[in-house]
C-alpha cells in the first residue's frame, strides 16, 4: 500500500490528464459492450430469424461501436502515457539533483556501481509500472465491469463460474509475482556488485597486473555472474509458470 501511495502522489499533479483518460476508458467500455450485444443481434436476427434487412443496420452499428471503442482506447492510452512520462521526467531530475548535492561521505559508503545500477534499474522498473501497468489498471477494470454486466445478462451461472476461475488466477498472479520480485531484486543487487567489480578492476588494471591478481578477481567475478544467472533463471521460471497456468485455466 505504501508503494501505491507513492505512485499516486507522483501522479497527482497530472490528475486532469488521468481524468480525461478515464473518460476514454468509459468510451472504450461502452464500445466493447455495444459490440458484444450487437454480435448477439447479428446471430439472432440475421442468421437465426433470417431478417436480412437488419444486416446493414447492424453492420453500421458495429462499425460505429468499433470506432468509439478504439477512439476511447487511444485517448486513454495516450494521455496516461503522457502523464507517466512526465512523472519519469520529474523522478530522473530529482535523482540526479540529489546525487549532486549529497555529502561526499555518501559516495564513500555507497559504491559507484551500486548507485548507477540502482538508479538505472529502479527508474526502469518505475517506468514499467507507470507506462505499462498503470494504463491497464485504469482502463481494463472499466471495460471488465461492463463486459461482466453483459455476461450476467446473458448467462448468470456461466458468469459465476468464470468469476471463480478469475479469482484463482488472481491468487496465482499474486504468488508468482511475489516470487518474481524477490529474485529480480537479488539479480539487481548482484548486478550492482558486478558493476562495481568491473569498474574497480578496469580502473586499477595496472595493480592487477603487478600483483598477478587475475585468478582471484576471476573467481569473484564468476560468483557474481553465477548469482545473476540463477536469479534471472528463477525469475523467468515464475513468469513462464504463471503464464502457462493462466492459459490452462
Amino acid at each position: 500500500m505504501e508503494n501505491i501511495g507513492w505512485v499516486l502522489r507522483r501522479i497527482k499533479p497530472y490528475t486532469p490528464l488521468i481524468l480525461v483518460s478515464l473518460l476514454g476508458s468509459l468510451l472504450q467500455s461502452a464500445g466493447a459492450t455495444s459490440i458484444t450485444l450487437l454480435v448477439k443481434g447479428v446471430v439472432d436476427d440475421v442468421f437465426v430469424l433470417k431478417h436480412r434487412e437488419e444486416l446493414e443496420r447492424l453492420i453500421l452499428m458495429l462499425l460505429g461501436s468499433a470506432l468509439v471503442m478504439q477512439g476511447g482506447f487511444f485517448l486513454s492510452r495516450y494521455l496516461v502515457s503522457i502523464a507517466s512520462e512526465r512523472v519519469l521526467r520529474d523522478i530522473r531530475g530529482e535523482v540526479f539533483r540529489k546525487l549532486l548535492y549529497v555529502p561526499y561521505s555518501f559516495f564513500i559508503k555507497h559504491p559507484t556501481g551500486d548507485l548507477i545500477s540502482r538508479t538505472v534499474s529502479d527508474v526502469d522498473r518505475i517506468r514499467q509500472v507507470l507506462v505499462e501497468h498503470i494504463p491497464v489498471l485504469l482502463r481494463e477494470p472499466v471495460v471488465g465491469v461492463a463486459l461482466v454486466g453483459v455476461l450476467l445478462y446473458r448467462d448468470p451461472i456461466l458468469t459465476l463460474i468464470l468469476l471463480v476461475v478469475l479469482l484463482g488466477m488472481s491468487l496465482m498472479v499474486k504468488y508468482f509475482g511475489g516470487k518474481k520480485g524477490k529474485h529480480t531484486k537479488k539479480a539487481q543487487e548482484s548486478t550492482a556488485e558486478l558493476t562495481q567489480v568491473l569498474s574497480q578492476t578496469l580502473q586499477g588494471i595496472e595493480n592487477v597486473k603487478v600483483f598477478t591478481a587475475e585468478d582471484r578477481l576471476l573467481r569473484s567475478f564468476e560468483g557474481f555472474n553465477g548469482r545473476i544467472y540463477r536469479s534471472s533463471v528463477r525469475t523467468e521460471l515464475y513468469v513462464a509458470g504463471n503464464t502457462a497456468l493462466n492459459y490452462v485455466l
